[in-house]
């Protein structure tokens, strides 16, 4: 999906495709290397494409890239669920949930405005 960003001047700008537009301009820099990352030798051909590039540096370290995953770790119960789909129960919740405590200080204005801090007597 492409999203359209407006300038300060209120021109509507696409940023997806101004950088198709120009992914084989050369990068500026010393790095002789083109918008899309691929290595440029002398007349601006293309030598090595940017995959060909880091394929061997992820090759050779391999702890430079970690997949983690964001959920909490599976049981082995929703391991067997994952596997057969038609197994699911829905699951009764059996814990209640925790009541909230009754206040035990209350705050009490004063004629000066300012607020006091008082114990609640029982």
């Amino acid at each position: 999906m492409r999203k359209i960003h407006r300038s300060n001047r209120g021109v509507e700008i696409d940023m997806e495709a101004l950088r198709l537009q120009n992914e084989k301009a050369v990068a500026v820099g010393n790095m002789r290397v083109n918008a899309r990352g691929d290595e440029l030798g002398p007349g601006g051909e293309v030598v090595k494409t940017a995959k060909e590039r880091v394929e061997p540096y992820y090759r050779d370290n391999p702890k430079a890239v970690k997949r983690v995953s964001l959920k909490s770790p599976l049981s082995d119960d929703e391991k067997e669920l994952l596997d057969e789909p038609e197994k699911v129960v829905k699951k009764e919740r059996t814990e209640k949930p925790a009541k909230a405590k009754a206040p035990t200080q209350k705050e009490v204005e004063l004629p000066d405005k300012s607020i006091k801090i008082t114990d609640i007597k029982e």
